[in-house]
């Protein structure tokens, strides 16, 4: 059964089992009970085998993808296999100004200059070129404006 919503912390158990891909996740095997902080809408599931359309691969750790149910959103960059005779290059971005950034991690302000940001939230970028890995930007939605490390977004051109 998929939930469609939930509370943080609501306690739930697997039904398969889970292997960390990356630095910050844990592995966890089937039937173990885990309490979830949160749910992200950005992502889909796919199962080993299944073709999807690579449509951005500006972060290195996730991969914005199409199914072939065409659902988009991210999953991790070590289960896309790109095959061999395709070649695929991360863009390496000086400048920034007037482009549409896709929020891809959370991000919690510390400062009043900061803006609070959440994942698959569209951002402004209104700095020109990051300055220490911080942008200035602009919630599209709401157009608050504030500071964001550049490593919590993704460039939106190829959404």
């Amino acid at each position: 059964m998929q939930v469609d919503h939930f509370d943080p912390y609501t306690p739930g158990q697997l039904t398969k089992n889970f292997t960390a891909t990356v630095a910050d996740e844990i592995s966890v095997t089937r039937g173990t009970t885990v309490k979830a902080l949160y749910r992200d809408d950005q992502w889909i599931y796919v199962q080993e085998g299944d073709t999807v359309t690579i449509l951005n691969i500006s972060d290195p750790e996730w991969t914005y993808v199409r199914n072939s149910e065409n659902q988009s959103g991210f999953v991790p960059s070590s289960h896309v296999k790109i095959p061999e005779d395709v070649t695929m290059n991360r863009p390496i971005r000086e400048k920034w100004e007037n482009e549409n950034l896709l929020v891809v991690e959370p991000f919690t302000g510390r400062s009043p200059l900061d803006l609070t940001v959440r994942p698959g939230e569209w951002i402004r970028c209104t700095s020109g070129k990051p300055v220490d890995d911080w942008l200035w930007a602009v919630r599209i939605a709401d157009e608050k404006q504030g500071f964001i490390p550049n490593k919590v977004v993704i460039l939106a051109t190829d959404l």
